[in-house]
């Protein structure tokens, strides 16, 4: 999972986002980036070979760990983009609740901000 820099450009550009909105902006597309990167870094280290050979329990104890890290990622996320969402007016507020990840429901409203990020109900 990769923050794609050109998609979050499109989506500040989508919302229109204003000069004193560009501090929340910032920080949300810094969380977003950053979320993606961690994830990234995260799965890459993974050997399925030494998960594979785990026992049930260790490899469940992973399983839980990493599910807990990429809650925390999320939980981040959602955080700047609350904040964000309090500094936009009622129109912005609308679009960026179905267009930003953070917001919007997994689905559609990814957009594939998040390129290789997979969709789920």
């Amino acid at each position: 999972m990769q923050a794609d820099p050109a998609q979050i450009e499109t989506l500040k550009k989508e919302l229109s986002i204003t000069s004193a909105q560009e501090s929340a902006w910032t920080k949300y597309a810094k969380a977003v980036q950053d979320a993606a990167t961690t994830m990234k870094t995260t799965r890459e280290g993974v050997d399925s070979n030494v998960v594979s050979k785990m026992t049930p329990a260790d490899r469940f104890a992973f399983v839980s760990k990493m599910r807990e890290q990429g809650q925390k990622q999320f939980e981040t996320m959602k955080t700047a983009a609350d904040e964000l969402l309090a500094t936009l007016d009622d129109t912005q507020k609308a679009k960026a609740r179905d267009i930003l990840p953070g917001l919007a429901s997994f689905g559609p409203g990814m957009r594939g901000a998040m390129a290789g990020s997979p969709h789920r109900h």
